[in-house]
C-alpha cells in the first residue's frame, strides 16, 4: 500500500481581521453572558423583558458574523487542522466534562452521549457542520434560497439531536447569508446567487 500524497499546506488567503467585526462579536458574547445570568430571574418582569430581547436576536446575529468570517474557507490542510484544534477538540472536552458533571450530581445521563450535545456544546457542533459544508454553499447557484427551504422543511419533521442537527438546520440561513455578505453588507441578488457566479459575470 503506497503512502498518500501530503495535502497542500495552505491555499486560502490569509485571514483578515476586521475591527468592527471583532467588536460586534465581543458585544454579542457579552449579551450571551448577560442572558444566561438572567435565567434565574425571568420571573421578574424587567428581567424577563431583557432576557427576551437578548434571545430574540443574539444567536442569529452571532451566526451571521461567524458565517462572514468563514467565507474564505475552502478546506485546505491549514483550515482543517484549525477546525480540529478550535472546534473538535474543545467540543470533546467541553461535552465530556459537562456530561460527567451532570451525571455526578443528577445521575443523568447514565451513559455518555457525546454526539448529543448539551448546553454550549451545540454551538461548537453547529460551527463544525457549517464550516465543513461551506464549499457547498459557495458552489450552489441559489445558496440563500436553498438554505431557507432546508430550514423550513427541517421544522416540519422530527430530527434526532445528533450534533445538534435541529438547531444546525434551523439557523442555517443566517450562516449562509453571512458567507455571501461583503463589506457593504450586500448578499448578492435577492434570490441568493453564489459568490462564484457573481465573480464570473
Amino acid at each position: 500500500m503506497s503512502a498518500l500524497d501530503p495535502l497542500p499546506v495552505a491555499t486560502a488567503p490569509p485571514k483578515e481581521r476586521v475591527a468592527y467585526l471583532d467588536n460586534a462579536r465581543y458585544w454579542v458574547m457579552l449579551l450571551v453572558v448577560i442572558g444566561h445570568s438572567l435565567t434565574e430571574y425571568v420571573v421578574m418582569d424587567s428581567a424577563h423583558g431583557v432576557y427576551t430581547w437578548i434571545y430574540s436576536f443574539h444567536m442569529p446575529f452571532f451566526i451571521l458574523i461567524s458565517g462572514y468570517t468563514a467565507r474564505h474557507y475552502i478546506g485546505d490542510f491549514r483550515q482543517i487542522r484549525r477546525i480540529v484544534s478550535t472546534l473538535i477538540v474543545p467540543y470533546l472536552i467541553v461535552e465530556t466534562s459537562l456530561q460527567l458533571i451532570t451525571r455526578h450530581y443528577d445521575g443523568e445521563p447514565k451513559t455518555l452521549m457525546i454526539l448529543s450535545p448539551q448546553w454550549i456544546g451545540w454551538f461548537l457542533a453547529a460551527l463544525f457542520i457549517w464550516r465543513i459544508t461551506t464549499p457547498i454553499w459557495r458552489a450552489l447557484k441559489y445558496p440563500i434560497t436553498t438554505s431557507i427551504v432546508i430550514s423550513l422543511l427541517a421544522g416540519l419533521i422530527e430530527i434526532p439531536n445528533v450534533l445538534a442537527l435541529p438547531k444546525v438546520l434551523a439557523l442555517l440561513p443566517f450562516w449562509v447569508i453571512g458567507l455571501h455578505m461583503n463589506r457593504r453588507c450586500s448578499c448578492g441578488s435577492a434570490t441568493g446567487g453564489s459568490a462564484s457566479s457573481r465573480r464570473s459575470r
